[in-house]
């Protein structure tokens, strides 16, 4: 599977790795060299999160972004604000009823 950047999102090896480091890191037996790889791992992760998420994002609501695919950031606000307030009124209804 691919996200918007065209990168494989499925790579079991470096997620094992990261494991490794993980295990090691949380042992304290974690080398500056295996730190150093564990940061370049989690900021990557990072990365594709991000992407992941705006790859979600731009197949529920295409709406929110331009033709040239990138977000546009005030309509998303928008949309989250819009989303939030529903969210807390239903919320506050439903508090009113008890």
């Amino acid at each position: 599977m691919e996200n918007r950047s065209g990168e494989n999102v499925g790579d079991n090896g470096k997620q094992a790795r990261f494991l490794q480091l993980m295990e090691r890191n949380n042992a304290g037996a974690l080398s500056p060299k295996g730190r150093e790889e564990l940061v370049h791992l989690v900021a990557r992760y990072e990365e594709l999160m991000l992407a992941n998420t705006e790859t979600l994002l731009a197949e529920k609501h295409p709406e929110l972004f331009t033709p040239s695919g990138r977000l546009r950031v005030k309509e998303l606000e928008r949309a989250f604000q819009r989303q939030t307030s529903t969210k807390r009124k239903k919320v506050s209804d439903q508090a009113d009823q008890d």
